[in-house]
């Protein structure tokens, strides 16, 4: 008996009276244990890796509940574990899940060998991801490019045709302008050529 145990029945008077407080107490204790334990029942059940969460990060959660457990009397087993870790993983480790399966004995394997090879799978996952990600910017940049240089094209093409349509445009008013004012001219000499027969003519006659 430890000295918070008998400080429960440091008073009693009579052996009924302290079994009963200390069967009370174990009994109080061992409901709270179940309690904890389902809890962390629930939590280990209901755990999921998350899409933007890394390999580590998640480990890290599952231990934690494991160490809980491990503190309240009950131990997950590295296959539970490594169960629990497989089928928590998002879709983005599919493959390398059935790749494991397939070549691995399950039941046997180790978490910390399940966890490391997880590690590498999502290093070279991130790497091609990332070369991808600079490819598709590199042929970003270069239909950018591209498009700018066919807008500058066709704008100076168009800015030509325009040129050339305004010069066409100015020469005809021009050459209708001259030539109405040679119009003009023409008709002005033929009115007077006129006017200076009739003038003529009223002479000749004797005027009125």
């Amino acid at each position: 008996m430890d000295v918070n145990q008998f400080k429960l029945i440091s008073t009693c008077e009579t052996a009924r009276e302290a079994w009963d407080i200390l069967q009370t107490a174990h009994e109080g204790t061992d409901i709270v244990k179940a309690s904890k334990l389902q809890m962390l029942t629930t939590r280990f059940e209901c755990l999921r890796m998350e899409e933007d969460e890394c390999i580590a990060d998640f480990n890290s959660k599952l231990c934690d509940i494991a160490n809980e457990a491990f503190a309240l009397g009950e131990k997950y087993s590295d296959a539970k574990l490594v169960k629990k870790t497989l089928r928590s993983l998002p879709a983005r480790f599919a493959y390398k899940v059935t790749a494991i399966e397939e070549a691995k004995n399950v039941e046997k394997m180790r978490l910390d060998e399940l966890i490391g090879n997880l590690q590498t799978f999502e290093m070279n996952f991130k790497a091609k991801k990332k070369s991808r990600g600079i490819a598709l910017n590199a042929d970003y940049d270069d239909m950018s490019t591209k498009d700018e240089t066919d807008e500058d094209e066709d704008l100076s093409e168009s800015l030509t045709l325009l040129t050339k349509k305004f010069n066409e445009t100015l020469r005809k008013i021009n050459k209708k302008g001259r030539f109405g004012e040679n119009s003009k001219n023409k008709n002005f000499q033929k009115k007077n050529f006129n006017f200076q027969r009739f003038e003529e003519k009223k002479r000749n006659s004797g005027g009125l």
